[in-house]
């Protein structure tokens, strides 16, 4: 490995460390703090995987590292998920998924060479098959995230996190879907040394231009890590009007009802620009995305009925169809979000005769 590859190498690592590092203190202890620095990890792993590979003996201190480099595409994911959708949380199937995916990778790494050595001539198309398992699963992975974090770009009411989103996505994953697409394309050969050293280039470039974006914008993409951010308040005389006419849509005309209703939509009914209704929902009254504010005023609703005696009788699936959630799943997930309960839970909570 050259001189220009290696120096390199450690220039995109030294970015990535701080990169890291301004996660650890702005967000440390929050979901999105852990999973930007377990990606920014396996980054690092990335890059010293060639070397650990090839030319490095370090004995059990590789095992951490070959893991980081195989569960690239998931903690991207993770880290996408968690700072982009702030309703995320992580599960025990995603934790079946990274074992998956790493467990995988190790056996095509370490196990599947010495296996394919028994089977002798003739297996060489299924060889290239199997190497290349682990750049298709990343790939599976990187356009999951992409088209996730594109999905909710509607919904979310932060300006900054909204360009954050664009060239994090395009970015980073763009890049990372690049690579994997080449990795297949060589079948587990080795590629040219000019291609490594553009490609480790390329990881420092992006890297260096994440650092740059979430040093500009670091007060407004991530999540608050301890509390909820303060509402702004009215700052003008046309702010102060519009509010007055959502707040009229809102506890007047009940338009939260509305089934598919979008932002686009309000923003036409209260005849404003697309832009000043999300700066008015997240400056003034202090919420992230769209649909939280949603749920806020249907779940709000939605305990008023299931309150109320008379109705006991009602479905909970007509209750949220009447709500505008198009099916129960998205209505008890809002729900259990507000209350910590599903619907029907909290209904037969409210049933229990007390002591």
């Amino acid at each position: 490995m050259g001189t220009a590859d290696l120096v390199l190498r450690f220039v995109a690592i030294a970015q990535l460390v701080f990169a890291g590092t301004l996660l650890l203190k702005e967000q440390r202890g929050s979901l999105v703090g852990v999973l930007g620095v377990l990606f920014a990890f396996c980054t690092i792993s990335y890059l010293l995987c060639p070397l650990i590979y090839r030319d490095w003996e370090l004995g059990l201190i590789e095992v951490p590292f070959f893991i980081g480099c195989l569960s690239v595409p998931v903690f991207f994911w993770g880290f996408s998920r968690a700072l982009f959708d702030d309703g995320f949380q992580l599960r025990p199937l995603h934790s079946v998924g990274l074992i998956a995916v790493v467990a995988t990778g190790l056996w095509v790494l370490f196990v599947w060479p010495e296996f394919r050595k028994t089977l002798g001539v003739g297996f060489e198309l299924a060889g290239q098959a199997v190497s290349v398992i682990p750049s298709a699963v990343t790939l599976a992975f990187i356009v999951l995230a992409m088209v996730q974090a594109y999905r909710g770009r509607s919904t979310d009411l932060v300006d900054s996190r909204r360009r954050f989103r664009d060239i994090f996505v395009v970015g980073v994953g763009g890049y990372i879907l690049v690579v994997a697409a080449v990795e297949i394309f060589l079948r587990g050969t080795r590629p040219a040394v000019i291609v490594e050293l553009m490609n480790v280039a390329a990881i420092w470039a992006v890297a260096f231009l994440i650092s740059i974006a979430m040093v500009q914008l670091r007060g407004t993409i991530f999540p608050a890590a301890r509390a909820p951010a303060i509402p702004a308040g009215i700052s003008d005389s046309a702010e102060t009007e519009l509010l007055g006419k959502l707040t009229e849509m809102i506890e007047d005309k009940k338009i939260y009802l509305s089934e598919g209703l979008t932002i686009g939509h309000l923003a036409d009914v209260l005849g404003a620009q697309e832009y000043r209704v999300r700066k008015l929902i997240n400056g003034s009254l202090g919420f992230r995305n769209f649909n939280q504010f949603l749920n806020r005023y249907r779940v709000a609703e939605a305990r008023r009925r299931l309150d109320d005696p008379a109705l006991d009788r009602l479905p909970v699936l007509t209750i949220a169809m009447d709500l505008g959630y198009g099916s129960l799943g998205p209505f008890n997930r809002a729900f259990r979000a507000e209350t910590g309960m599903t619907p029907t839970e909290y209904r037969k909570q409210r049933n229990i005769p007390s002591n």
